[in-house]
């Protein structure tokens, strides 16, 4: 967090009070001023901030409307203590104040009542409806835009929300996505990619959070790996409470994925070679350093220690999926051949693949990446691709 915006959570909090019955209240409104700075610049990054708020929260859900003037967004909040009551504040208070860019007027419900949010109690749940009218645009296309935005940024940025997210009652799809690309260990040719293996690991050396694990059976069947390490187990709603949350795809690209995430909301995603292909992992990005958006990190000395800690736990992730292999070798589609008899003697009823090896244990074994060559320093910066989101 920015020294700016600690100094403003810390004032809100010296400025609120417990008042007889232990209830926390503070004046958002007076302070509010304060964060013009950190208004979000791209259109539907607060609502990021309000998807932040609610897994602080522990909400149950996350929901929004989008319709062609007007934005509903509606959750549920627990009880808080004060820690993550200043956490759920500064996210919903720059949420706020960024809505009011896009929007002619921004009106919040609490409990089904009108709420200037002069008093905000976090030491008890509640329910909020927050609501953007938009008014008419000249600009019709720019309009369009600003609606399209809100649906993009939780596409792409809320892939790891603990909680389920509807937009317009359609679920967003959270956790690890469907791959488009071809398989490197089919011996067929074009044989779409999976996941080899998935591991949800401990480590002393990062931070835990909770990876989402779908509740819906279509979606499961399509993330399904084939091999799993899982050193944790599920939590509460159907989510995975570990340090490091990583997949092999059978893509083997040769630049690994790594993915932080922070209350829910991917911050940033990098692509390096680690000396393990077809890696996707994910970390928390807790107690690192963000910009004045809040939704990127700064690539301090704290960032760069977070990158090298992630190395640790891989290894064994490898050493995990050359020990399986004949299980994932016996997953494999199999090719056709003709029994006996040269091409020349296959009509349209022999079982042949055109460009099909027969799949072997070797051969699987020198695509599967080696424990021994996975790195163990960071690589360079300028080795390292920041990915835009």
């Amino acid at each position: 967090m920015t020294d700016e915006i600690q100094h403003f959570v810390e004032g809100v909090s010296q400025k609120g009070h417990f008042d007889s019955e232990g209830s926390f209240t503070a004046d958002l409104e007076a302070e509010s001023h304060k964060l013009a700075a950190h208004r979000l610049k791209n259109p539907g990054d607060y609502v990021l901030k309000f998807l932040q708020a609610a897994v602080v929260g522990s909400a149950p859900g996350f929901e929004m409307q989008v319709g062609v003037r007007r934005l509903q967004i509606n959750f549920e909040y627990k009880p808080m203590c004060c820690v993550e009551g200043e956490r759920f504040l500064r996210h919903l208070s720059i949420g706020l104040q960024s809505a009011g860019q896009f929007a002619k007027s921004v009106s919040v419900l609490k409990d089904g009542k009108e709420s200037s949010f002069k008093d905000l109690d976090f030491s008890h749940g509640g329910y909020l409806n927050i609501e953007l009218k938009r008014g008419i645009t000249k600009n019709s296309l720019l309009s369009l835009f600003h609606r399209a935005a809100e649906h993009r940024v939780l596409a792409r940025r809320a892939l790891y929300s603990p909680i389920p997210i509807l937009i317009d009652s359609w679920p967003v799809p959270r956790g690890w996505q469907p791959l488009k690309g071809d398989s490197k260990f089919a011996h067929i040719p074009n044989e779409p990619a999976f996941y080899a293996l998935q591991a949800y690991l401990d480590s002393p050396l990062l931070p835990e959070f909770d990876y989402p694990i779908p509740d819906d059976q279509n979606a499961r069947k399509k993330q399904n790996p084939v091999l799993s390490l899982p050193e944790t187990g599920f939590e509460p709603g159907n989510n995975r409470r570990c340090s490091l949350a990583a997949a092999v795809s059978s893509e083997l690209r040769s630049e690994a994925r790594i993915d932080f995430v922070q209350d829910g909301v991917l911050l940033e995603r990098l692509r390096t070679n680690l000396g393990f292909r077809g890696l996707i992992a994910v970390v928390s990005a807790d107690e690192l350093e963000v910009d004045l958006s809040t939704l990127r990190l700064v690539r301090n000395e704290s960032f760069l220690q977070r990158c090298q800690s992630l190395l640790a736990p891989l290894p064994r992730v490898a050493s995990h999926l050359r020990k399986h292999q004949k299980a994932l070798l016996k997953n494999l589609a199999k090719p056709y051949f003709a029994d006996k008899g040269n091409l020349g003697q296959l009509n349209m009823q022999s079982d042949y693949s055109p460009g099909s090896v027969q799949p072997s244990n070797a051969s699987l074994l020198q695509l599967l990446p080696k424990p021994s060559k996975v790195v163990t320093a960071w690589p360079d910066r300028t080795s390292v691709e920041f990915e835009k989101l």
